[in-house]
């Protein structure tokens, strides 16, 4: 059985990943600056993206803890160990699916003001 919000995290990160590597190829490519207001997704794509954030953020298990222990009382769960952000699959992905949403804020704020 394939688990919804693993798999809907694995699409999110891929998709921040290629996002990130074309942002790189174009700045090695000599690009002066690339634009930070969402214009570089599609008007349909950013709602999305953003719907799947807010879920994955919300979504404490499964998850991936990695974490140096000191004693057993450092045995918690994700929300007390990173409560801003304990969803999604792992802290790392909580906080790119936050960075997102922030993101889809913009975006949105760009294309109402064009």
């Amino acid at each position: 059985m394939v688990d919804h919000n693993s798999s809907t995290t694995t699409r999110v990160l891929l998709l921040l990943f290629v996002a990130a590597a074309g942002v790189v190829a174009a700045a090695m490519a000599g690009a002066q600056q690339l634009p930070c207001d969402g214009s570089l997704l599609s008007p349909e794509l950013v709602p999305r993206l953003a719907e799947i954030a807010r879920t994955n953020i919300g979504t404490e298990y499964p998850n991936l803890i990695h974490h140096t222990m000191q004693s057993d009382a450092d045995v918690q769960p994700p929300r007390k160990l990173t409560p801003a952000f304990y969803g999604s699959y792992d802290w790392h992905s909580a906080v790119h699916s936050h960075w997102q949403l922030g993101m889809s804020s913009v975006a949105k704020r760009s294309r109402r003001a064009r």
